[in-house]
């Protein structure tokens, strides 16, 4: 049974089958039914026209080398480079503290054992300056006294000369 070319008006083409018109992958017959379908019904004719202008859009877009970072992506990209700036001050923060932890908790007794055993003379910050580290510290009193901590007299006496 054929359908009148008012029953056909009613009848709108789907999305599917405009996009294979577009990519002329119909075959002819069909081709040549969709043409004349979209020359007498408007919706399908705008249809098939934004869909056309979507296809032409998008293989420019894929064609591009050097497309533009869409504004979203930008606007998302300068909110995270705002948000690390306080994320690397608490991460220094946290580095700070752990240095410092450290230091209190390990190092500290650590040398205080050693002062008290005599490896270490007290930390005199006119001796040693304010900043000295512990390296500096026991290196420096190591050379003075002769001894490096490993028990052994390094001490260089005069030639001929017993201690």
């Amino acid at each position: 049974m054929s359908e009148t070319p008012e029953e056909k008006m009613n009848h709108h083409l789907d999305e599917m089958t405009l996009l294979l018109y577009i990519e002329r992958q119909l075959d002819r017959a069909r081709g040549l039914e969709v043409s004349a379908h979209t020359q007498e019904c408007d919706t399908c004719r705008t249809l098939l026209r934004a869909l056309e202008r979507e296809s032409r859009l998008l293989t420019r877009a894929m064609l591009e080398e050097d497309e533009p970072l869409p504004s979203r992506l930008a606007q998302f990209q300068e909110r995270a480079r705002r948000s690390m700036q306080w994320i690397w001050g608490l991460v220094f923060g946290l580095a700070a503290t752990g240095v410092y932890a450290l230091y209190s908790e390990y190092i500290q007794p650590w040398q205080q054992q050693l002062e008290k055993a005599g490896f270490l003379p007290p930390a005199d910050p006119a001796r040693f300056g304010a900043g000295a580290g512990l390296r500096g510290i026991v290196h420096r009193a190591g050379a003075a006294n002769g001894c490096f901590g490993d028990g052994v007299s390094h001490r260089t006496e005069p030639h001929g000369e017993q201690r």
